[in-house]
């Protein structure tokens, strides 16, 4: 199973009495179904994305669809101070597949990096490098990533808040998310919750389904917590859990 993320309950301490793989499949076809949620037309530029040609379009929807491919090889499960786990991907935004057009290309790896240097980098890289239309929008690149990036973060906190209940936001990306209050257990709100998002980026409220392969009573190894991401097979140990997580404008 390739994987996209991965959870562990208790989050901060041992032993562990679950694991949960989200397959990379999943995280990124919510992501597309953000991206083509999208508000795609709107002059008066309240939100990014309302004004981008249609060409940039093009770009972060490509971008999208091939959203994270180097996670397969790079996932593995880490112990970190001794009584908690995480999950890496390192090296894995530089693994774009082959044929992707330049701006698509440096959208998806520069959704990982989100800051100035980075971005005045990859702009001037397209003007000097990339094809007629490319060099033409490359002033669109900062806008572009941004779009990406907030589905991608989007994506990520409704998925961690439905196992865990909170999650963390990143400081670059300036919208708020809130739910119901939580339970102190693994998925708190059971198998659906809503959520409030401002700004709300898209046409109408939007429903994703997230899937969860959870492992009851794990072993503590690292490299045993890494093997269901290792291969194409899905381990008989692993069981579905999934959640429709609905996204709704503030009221």
């Amino acid at each position: 199973m390739k994987v996209g993320r991965a959870f562990f309950w208790p989050e901060k301490s041992l032993p562990l009495s679950q694991v949960a793989y989200q397959p990379l499949e999943n995280h990124r076809s919510n992501i597309i179904k953000f991206v083509e949620a999208w508000i795609k037309e709107k002059e008066d530029g309240e939100l990014p994305g309302g004004q981008l040609p249609r060409a940039v379009w093009d770009w972060i929807e490509e971008a999208a669809h091939d959203h994270d491919r180097g996670k397969a090889e790079t996932f593995r499960i880490i112990k970190k101070d001794g009584d908690s786990f995480d999950y890496s991907f390192r090296g894995h935004r530089f693994r774009t597949p082959e044929g992707m057009n330049l701006f698509a290309e440096m959208v998806e790896q520069g959704h990982h990096d989100y800051s100035t240097p980075e971005i005045i980098r990859t702009a001037a890289r397209i003007r000097r490098e990339g094809s007629q239309d490319e060099r033409k929008y490359h002033h669109y690149f900062p806008e572009a990533l941004y779009v990406l990036s907030m589905c991608d973060q989007l994506e990520a906190e409704t998925a961690v808040r439905a196992f865990y209940g909170e999650s963390e936001s990143r400081a670059f990306l300036d919208f708020v998310l809130s739910g119901p209050e939580r339970r102190d257990c693994a998925f708190p709100f059971g198998k659906e919750v809503t959520f409030t998002l401002d700004p709300f980026p898209f046409k109408e409220p939007i429903t994703n389904r997230i899937e969860y392969w959870v492992w009851q009573n794990p072993p503590s190894r690292e490299d045993d917590l890494t093997a269901p991401g290792k291969g194409e097979d899905r381990r008989p140990e692993l069981s579905l859990f999934s959640v429709e997580v609905t996204i709704c404008p503030l009221a």
